[in-house]
Formats: structure tokens, C-alpha cells, sequence
């Protein structure tokens, strides 16, 4: 009888150690990263840098599945209806995670808490930029001209929803000018008609708009981070004259709610020796990005709630109607 009791209670003892086991072996075969957008943009180069990175510190090979569609849901979701191993990892994006869940009703995913959350990766400021052609010298120049009785100010953005239409609402809510909004289906018209002088100013995101200020197409008026950028020195922070005045995109990563904590905290101290490598650094603001590891998935998690609160206010201020989904 005790033999039996001592056997069972012997295999009960070993069944209970095998998933903490296998987080302590994590990863013991190759990890996906699904990148929710097509191949060659910011979210997917990031993605590869991260992963190659990532593959050399956890000796497991770290693969990037592009699986576009739909404004990212196609992908997202197919994480969260996967294993919630860390086998599958989602990268995140302030588009998708920020900005969307301001503008509609319900989306099919919580947003935050579906989410195992790792970390953010990097951060990225807009810039206001206007036309080289067009006379704006700097902000003051852009309120003076948006508060005239007959102003014809006008901004463009990437769609309705999109990130620099509701940075500009907030601009505007900010400084009391009026400016029409031009939406556009995504950023090369956009940056097109900017370039031209057919919109008067536009928040562009500052890896697309790097190459176009550089080569004096447009003249960079302000950046949204809280200081002046390394890259653009000259460029006053927007919070130099508007107190507060800070919008920043992001790319992060995250597995399906229910993974295990000690697995996403493995990612994330990982994360945390990648960007300790200057060649990963370097490579991150080649694209106008700044590495932003997390201190823990909680300061992630706040951060998310932090956007959440910023932009519903500007949607209810700016009295944007919101989409169904």
C-alpha cells in the first residue's frame, strides 16, 4: 500500500513539474513573430531586426510571418486563436492598439487585455511638417494662419482613424485653429500632395517623413516626442509651446492572454539584452525608431491604458464620429 501511495504520489509530483519544465527549456523549437502588415514597412523591418536578435540570445531560430489583412486583424486574430505556448508571438502596433480602438465602437479583440503582453519595442515620434513651397516657418506661423476668420488651412492624413488625423484633432484642440481635413487611403498621396503644397501642413510619421525632410522637399515645423530629436536637433518639440503635447508611435510584442508569465518575462528580459547591443540600436534609428524596452509587462500594460484615456478623450472632444468596427 505504501508502495503504491509513493509511486502515485511520485507521478502526480512529476506531472505537476513538467510545465514549469518546459518554461524553464522555453523556447525549445523556432518562434513566429506575425507581423499583421505586409512585408518592407516599419512594423516588419523591426520585426526582423528583433528577430534575429532574439534567435542569438535564445539559441532558437525566431521566424517573421507576415499575415496582412483587414487593418490587422486577419493576423492578430490568429494569434489569439493559437496555442498560448510562446510559440506564436504578435507584434503590436500603436495604429492597431492606440489609435483604432479610439475610433470604433467595438473591435473583435479587446485591445489590452487579450493580450499576454511582453513589451514594447520601439517608439517613434510624427513631425509636423508643410511644403518647402508654402510659407509656414513654424508653429506660430501655422496658428496664426489657422485662427484668420477665413482660413484655409488644410491637413492630410492617412485615413479617418489613422494616427496623424487624430494627432492633428488634438493639435487643433490644443491651439483653437481650423483646418480642413484631407483624408487620404494611405501615406504615399498623402505624402505626395504634402510635398506639393496641395495640404497646408500634416503630422507624418518621422521614418516616412526622414528621407522628404532631409532632401528639402518639406519643411519639419515640430516633432510630437517630449524632447528634440537626436536625428533633427533643429526641430523644436511641439511641447515647447504646448505643454503636454506628446504623441508617439509604437511597435510592441505580445503572446495570446493565458501564456505563461515566466515565458513573456524570458521575451522581455531578452528584449532588454537586444538593445544593449549597438548594432541593434543603430539599426532601430536607421529607421527613425528609438528602442523602448519595458521595465516590466505592468509598465506596458499602463502605458496601453495611458493611450486608451488619451485618445477616447480627444475622439469625444474633437466630436469624431466613431465607426461600427
Amino acid at each position: 500500500m505504501r508502495s503504491s501511495i509513493s509511486s502515485t504520489l511520485l507521478l502526480l509530483a512529476t506531472l505537476l513539474a513538467l510545465p514549469a519544465a518546459a518554461q524553464d527549456a522555453y523556447p525549445a523549437r523556432p518562434v513566429t513573430l506575425v507581423v499583421p502588415s505586409p512585408a518592407g514597412g516599419t512594423t516588419d523591418v523591426t520585426a526582423r531586426i528583433f528577430a534575429k536578435k532574439l534567435q542569438e540570445i535564445l539559441g532558437q531560430p525566431f521566424l517573421v510571418d507576415n499575415r496582412a489583412g483587414a487593418n490587422g486583424y486577419i493576423g492578430t486574430q490568429s494569434v489569439l486563436r493559437g496555442p498560448k505556448d510562446g510559440y506564436q508571438l504578435i507584434v503590436m502596433s500603436g495604429s492597431l492598439h492606440s489609435f483604432t480602438p479610439a475610433m470604433v465602437e467595438k473591435m473583435p479583440f479587446d485591445p489590452i487585455e487579450d493580450f499576454a503582453l511582453v513589451s514594447k519595442l520601439i517608439s517613434y515620434p510624427f513631425v509636423l511638417v508643410t511644403s518647402a513651397r508654402l510659407p509656414f516657418q513654424n508653429v506660430a506661423d501655422i496658428v496664426k494662419a489657422g485662427k484668420e476668420p477665413n482660413s484655409k488651412l488644410s491637413y492630410g492624413s492617412y485615413g479617418v482613424g489613422s494616427s496623424p488625423h487624430l494627432i492633428t484633432e488634438w493639435f487643433k484642440l490644443r491651439t483653437g485653429v481650423d483646418a480642413v481635413h484631407v483624408p487620404y487611403k494611405g501615406g504615399g498621396q498623402a505624402a505626395s500632395d504634402s510635398i506639393g503644397g496641395q495640404i497646408s501642413m500634416m503630422f507624418a510619421s518621422l521614418p516616412a517623413a526622414t528621407a522628404q525632410i532631409k532632401a528639402g522637399q518639406v519643411r519639419a515645423l515640430a516633432i510630437t516626442s517630449a524632447r528634440r530629436h537626436d536625428a533633427f536637433p533643429n526641430v523644436p518639440a511641439a511641447a515647447e509651446s504646448l505643454p503636454g503635447f506628446e504623441a508617439t508611435s509604437w511597435l510592441g510584442l505580445a503572446a495570446p492572454k493565458g501564456t505563461p508569465a515566466a515565458i513573456t518575462e524570458k521575451l522581455r528580459k531578452a528584449l532588454e539584452a537586444a538593445v544593449k547591443d549597438p548594432a541593434v540600436v543603430a539599426q532601430l534609428e536607421a529607421i527613425g525608431g528609438e528602442p523602448n524596452i519595458d521595465a516590466s509587462s505592468r509598465a506596458f500594460h499602463e502605458f496601453l491604458l495611458a493611450e486608451k484615456k488619451k485618445w477616447d478623450m480627444v475622439v469625444r472632444d474633437a466630436k469624431i464620429p466613431k465607426e461600427k468596427e
